[in-house]
């Protein structure tokens, strides 16, 4: 379970705290992108701020469900928007 604003994740029985939490920006959510690489069994490094994710063989389905979380995101939020 993953709740935005939180950086303690619920994964099976166990929980992942996140460096930085899942966040509504315009309109979108963001999360961090090593746990999601890392829970789909890839490898992720950074080096010099160059980011490098690698396959891992791993025998794992990853199942994702979505929840609706009420917010105030503007009806006229830019589709082109990009979070920096």
């Amino acid at each position: 379970v993953l709740t935005l604003g939180e950086t303690e994740v619920v994964v099976n029985d166990g929980t992942i705290q996140l460096d930085v939490p899942a966040q509504a920006m315009n309109g979108r959510t963001v999360v961090p992108l090593r746990f999601i690489a890392e829970q789909m069994g890839f490898k992720v490094d950074y080096e010099d701020g160059d980011i490098t994710i690698e396959e891992v063989e791993v025998d794992q389905t990853v199942q994702m469900t979505e929840t609706t979380v009420e917010s105030d995101v503007p009806e006229e939020a830019d589709d082109n928007a990009v979070a920096e």
